[in-house]
């Protein structure tokens, strides 16, 4: 066994204790019924994907690393597939397109609790599909997975952007008066 395998398991056991408090943190402090929103919605979704990936795909990760066995891996792909890169990726992608619309007038008519549910439990049904299809059969997975990646970062790149030109103009308008 490398030394570089033990120190990657070692900072993996490092890693997975702030992962897990913060995140249990974050959904108990989300659990006040006055912060309830479409927003809130969303990060309670990052946060049990995260709380999963320091709970589920880390200890997977450092028995893989630990010792490599064709089982293991699979399980180890599965999950980070789906928890890891998934959901994670997904849910910020939603949460980038959720501020974008909380910019329009019209977003408590557009993004209601319900539909951030919605939006939510559809990113956590598609990306258990997506698993299902990474054990069935690896090379579609992956080829679905890169342009998914992709797009999700260009998604949220653009909108982002988009959001500091919206608030830089209204910085400009607002000294202006």
């Amino acid at each position: 066994m490398g030394s570089f395998i033990v120190v990657n398991c070692l900072l993996n056991v490092l890693l997975m204790l702030p992962s897990i408090t913060g995140n249990v943190f974050v959904l108990a402090i989300l659990r006040t019924s006055s912060l309830r929103s479409p927003s809130t919605i969303f990060l309670c979704s990052l946060a049990v994907s995260d709380l999963l990936v320091g709970m589920v795909v880390q200890p997977f990760y450092i028995a893989h690393q630990l010792n490599p066995g064709p089982r293991l891996k699979d399980a180890f792909d599965a999950f980070s597939s789906l928890l890891g890169c998934g959901v994670s990726l997904c849910t910020v992608t939603a949460i980038s397109v959720d501020r974008f619309l909380a910019y329009h007038m019209r977003y408590p008519n557009l993004m209601t609790d319900k539909r951030a549910m919605y939006k939510s439990l559809s990113l956590w049904f598609l990306m258990n599909l997506a698993s299902c299809l990474y054990v069935w059969n690896m090379t579609y997975a992956r080829l679905a997975f890169v342009p998914r990646i992709a797009i999700c970062i260009l998604v949220s790149i653009f909108l982002y952007i988009t959001i500091y030109q919206i608030v830089r103009r209204h910085e400009l308008l607002i000294h202006i008066q």
